[in-house]
């Protein structure tokens, strides 16, 4: 096994952190979408009715859908655009002030202010499947729950060097 194998192997399927970008949602996408059928779940989703209950007035025009954008809370009534893609998956895009888009997971992420997982589920059950559908498995709930005990453990060690820095005036003139 050469280290990059190994690199890959450690980092779940990732190239090493050194040469990605640090965005802790988009390591969780990637490193998912490749056990998940996220498609499926995607083609199943009514991005619509989804952007509908959030609270967004849509108008159509033509193939698409237009409303005010939710994430900005936008006064332009024809910026936040729904469209399906060439999968037949719908997508969103604001063209103002925002400037997001994405597909219903992204507008989950984005509106309701969850990670990604959270999202899967969110969409799941609001498209009536089950987690096993779109290939969820015991094994990978373990595998998060690792992830998010390993995560606050970080999160602790570094709270912990940050108060001991702020106390340790020496350091701070270093």
């Amino acid at each position: 096994m050469n280290s990059t194998t190994l690199k890959r192997e450690t980092a779940g399927g990732q190239p090493a952190a050194s040469t990605q970008n640090h965005n802790r949602a988009s390591i969780t996408k990637n490193h998912y979408s490749t056990k998940l059928n996220l498609e499926y779940l995607l083609q199943k989703t009514d991005l619509v009715e989804l952007v509908r209950q959030s609270g967004v007035d849509l108008h159509r025009s033509g193939k698409e859908f237009r409303g005010r954008c939710p994430i900005h809370h936008g006064d332009n009534a024809t910026a936040f655009v729904l469209y399906e893609d060439e999968n037949e998956i719908g997508r969103w895009h604001c063209h103002t002030k925002c400037q997001r888009g994405g597909d219903a997971i992204d507008f989950v992420q984005r509106t309701r202010g969850i990670d990604f997982l959270n999202a899967v589920r969110y969409l799941a059950k609001f498209s009536g499947l089950s987690m096993e559908q779109i290939g969820f498995t015991a094994e990978m709930a373990k595998e998060q729950d690792k992830q998010r005990q390993l995560s606050a453990l970080f999160d602790d060690a570094a709270r912990y060097y940050v108060d001991c820095l702020a106390k340790n005036t020496v350091a701070q003139d270093y």
